[in-house]
């Protein structure tokens, strides 16, 4: 499944490479695009790539680079990382999550 986030102040594409049941249980408040082909994702700007683990982002980097792409960022840290990262702001500066919910299984 991919899904694109479009930054509010930036112009930037983040795709999301997730399996269904992981995005049914969590994701950024702010993912409401699907992208049903990779034919959207654009060549001429950049675009982040990640995923729960960081394994499938690569994986799809590898693949996406053989189709012509040169534009693409892997967000080390993975979503799991983030997850942890944003419980604690949200935890100890009492602000409002941008996760639907945390990812730490």
């Amino acid at each position: 499944m991919l899904l694109r986030v479009l930054s509010n102040t930036v112009w930037i594409h983040l795709v999301l490479f997730i399996v269904p049941r992981v995005f049914k249980s969590c994701f950024l408040s702010s993912s409401n695009c699907f992208l049903s082909s990779y034919n959207e994702i654009p060549k001429y700007r950049p675009v982040y790539i990640h995923c729960r683990t960081s394994r499938s982002s690569y994986k799809s980097i590898k693949m996406l680079e053989k189709l012509g792409f040169n534009n693409l960022i892997n967000i080390q840290g993975s979503f799991l990382q983030l997850s942890y990262y944003e419980y604690f702001n949200d935890k100890t500066t009492n602000r409002k999550k941008i996760l639907t919910d945390y990812n730490f299984e």
